[in-house]
């Protein structure tokens, strides 16, 4: 097995880095992508030339570097492998229509959460998030649903691995803390984000299992504003509860 420090290992590292902050910037320059890595002019031209050659990156005529749409089919397929599109689709619009809210169909990787799914409501608006986006599980509302089913154990081993960075003045920052509120969300069944990730956004979050192996949280966020008292309570952890046991059946039994 290669080491972390060979240097195939290296260049590959270096490749992955580099096509994802071009990503982030959407276009760049050589000397605008170097300037946002810890390499050289030389490194990053050279890895742009292997991106291309392998069809991950273009090169416009003003010299500016973009990604390709073939990190689009990728994606693409990596999701469908993940879960199946269709009910998770369905299941997610008819949440955002009930809702008027942005809901998401969230998956932990390993000790991140991805969102992998999005149905945007007739008053939903937009924060950071976008599909593939990542954020640590601790702080939102589909990684506290799906770090509650895990055993003490791996619960400790994401906190190890991650650590518990603050996003926002409201985000836990305990371990203790964090045991505590898990528990809760084990016993209620959802668990909740107030305005933990994002200031002024809360959401609530409920884990989808099938015969007890969790494929992936459904959550709904919105405005402070717009989620509090009765609605916030009660009325909308139940509509999310019942989204996500439907779609459990449907994943399920399809």
């Amino acid at each position: 097995m290669p080491r972390n420090d060979e240097p195939g290992i290296k260049s590959a590292g270096r490749s992955f880095g580099i096509l994802e902050t071009l990503i982030e910037a959407e276009r760049c320059t050589v000397s605008e992508l170097t300037a946002q890595t810890p390499y050289t002019v030389s490194t990053v031209y050279e890895h742009l030339a292997t991106l291309r050659e392998l069809g991950y990156v273009l090169k416009e005529d003003d010299k500016t570097y973009r990604p390709s749409a073939t990190l689009l089919r990728l994606g693409a397929q990596t999701r469908r492998a993940r879960v199946p599109e269709r009910p998770v689709r369905s299941t997610v619009s008819n949440l955002a229509e009930r809702t008027k809210q942005v809901v998401w169909f969230t998956v932990a990787e390993r000790t991140i959460a991805v969102n992998l799914y999005k149905s945007v409501g007739t008053e939903g608006i937009q924060t950071f998030g976008r599909e593939g986006k990542e954020v640590h599980l601790h702080c939102s509302a589909a990684g506290k649903a799906m770090l509650a089913v895990l055993p003490d154990d791996r619960i400790d081993a994401v906190v190890a691995e991650r650590g518990l960075p603050a996003y926002t003045d409201h985000t836990t920052t305990d371990a203790e803390a964090l045991r505590a509120e898990l528990d809760t969300v084990r016993e209620r069944g959802f668990a909740r984000c107030d305005c933990e990730t994002v200031e002024n956004v809360r959401a609530v979050g409920a884990a989808v299992a099938i015969d007890d192996d969790t494929v992936g949280a459904i959550t709904v966020g919105g405005p402070q504003s717009r989620l509090q008292g009765d609605y916030y309570e009660s009325e909308l952890p139940q509509l999310v509860v019942e989204h996500a046991n439907e779609l459990e059946l449907r994943l399920k039994y399809q």
